[in-house]
């Protein structure tokens, strides 16, 4: 791993699901994790909006996807992010990271849940997304 890397990855933090508003709602599955690892900031409650938690979405498709499937991944995750609304996704390859970076280009926050060990981001090339995820008040987790 190159130096910029370790030392951007360098901070892995844990939490309970039920230690936030934002990931309790794991609880309600049937093999909920004892742990979360991430790295970046877990989405807090909203107070100014009076909700206990905040609004999030999930953005996931294909990675072998259409124009028209990104152009609307894009437009749908820019506009909920720019009133707010975390988009969650996987950091994949197509869709998933098409829906983080429409986020991220209206100022929105957005979580990336990946399908690899925290230390291990993949696909290699998204990298610079989950650094930018992070940098911008996002998490990896």
């Amino acid at each position: 791993m190159s130096t910029l890397f370790t030392h951007f990855f360098d901070k892995i933090n844990t939490i309970s699901p039920l230690e936030a508003k934002f990931t309790e709602v794991l609880a309600s599955i049937a093999l909920t994790p004892k742990t979360l690892y991430f790295r970046g900031k877990i989405p807090e409650n909203m107070v100014k909006t009076g909700l206990q938690r905040p609004p999030a979405v999930a953005i996931v498709g294909s990675r072998h996807n259409t124009r028209y499937g990104e152009e609307v991944a894009y437009k749908l995750a820019y506009e909920l992010g720019k009133r707010g609304v975390i988009v969650v996704s996987g950091l994949a390859y197509g869709i998933d990271s098409i829906g983080h970076r429409g986020c991220l280009d209206a100022g929105g926050i957005t979580v990336a849940v990946l399908g690899t060990p925290i230390d291990e981001i993949y696909p290699r090339v998204h990298r610079g997304l989950a650094k930018e995820i992070i940098e911008k008040n996002g998490a990896i987790i």
